[in-house]
């Protein structure tokens, strides 16, 4: 998901997210949106803010993502003091 050519609302940032579109008609999805000045925006009600762009993810990615996830939780540092009990830290 990405913000689209014809945003109606063009001083909105919406970053893009990968989501999972199972096709049905209507599904929700949770948007980010990022607004930088101090001017008031309004976004009517059905407005377009961004579209869906079709990707494929490959199991490749889904090793990358696993392997940088382990790497980020071997570097974690979880109770140095050993103030929690062992039940506690998993």
């Amino acid at each position: 998901m990405q913000e689209c050519d014809d945003c109606a609302t063009p001083l909105i940032d919406i970053p893009p997210t990968v989501i999972q579109y199972s096709g049905q008609k209507r599904q929700q999805v949770r948007i980010n949106m990022s607004y930088f000045t101090t001017n008031p925006v309004v976004v009517q009600c059905h407005a377009i803010i961004c579209e869906i762009r079709p990707a494929t993810v490959t199991d490749e990615v889904f090793k990358k993502i696993h392997e940088k996830r382990e790497n980020i939780i071997e570097t974690l540092n979880v109770d140095a003091d050993n103030i929690l009990k062992p039940d506690k830290k998993q």
